[in-house]
């Protein structure tokens, strides 16, 4: 298989606002433009690194890590969970991801992810909230969207991760 992300993923690290309040590493799977300007728009100093990057070497340096949505296959993406895991373990900020990274960083929790039979293609899935968090309300289904791969909450028992939501 192709490594979709390897192609559209920065290939050296720069910087947009540097001088803004809060500063976020992103590792970038792919990532839209509009989601780098709402985080300058947020006054956030953002940096926007390789997908591979391992952000483990300059970690303190940040207030939080954003992983990117991004296209392809996450199992492709192995080098940058692995390298996650250990952030997860070691780092006590926060880190967020969309799409391709919230991908990421399940499997480096250690959930499967797998590719859906037919995909999710643009349409709405309904969610039911296992858990209150924020504005998400327990026992409320929720609408959002997914796309081709999904993490396998099954394999649960291997993370430490704790599920508030799943597909109805």
């Amino acid at each position: 298989l192709e490594n979709l992300v390897d192609q559209v993923s920065t290939k050296k690290p720069y910087t947009l606002n540097p001088d803004g309040d809060v500063k976020i590493a992103v590792l970038d799977f792919g990532a839209k433009g509009n989601i780098l300007r709402s985080l300058v728009r947020r006054n956030a100093a953002i940096t926007v690194l390789p997908w591979n990057f391992d952000f483990n070497s300059v970690r303190d340096q940040y207030d939080g890590l954003f992983l990117t949505n991004g296209p392809g296959d996450p199992q492709q993406c192995m080098e940058a969970a692995l390298n996650l895991r250990k952030t997860l373990q070691d780092w006590d900020r926060p880190v967020f991801g969309i799409c391709m990274g919230h991908q990421i960083i399940g499997i480096a929790a250690g959930l499967d992810s797998y590719r859906m039979t037919f995909g999710n293609r643009g349409h709405n899935q309904p969610v039911l909230a296992l858990s209150s968090s924020g504005s998400v309300k327990a026992g409320r289904v929720y609408v959002t969207r997914f796309v081709t791969f999904i993490l396998n909450h099954e394999s649960h028992s291997r993370s430490s991760l704790c599920f508030t939501a799943r597909i109805t």
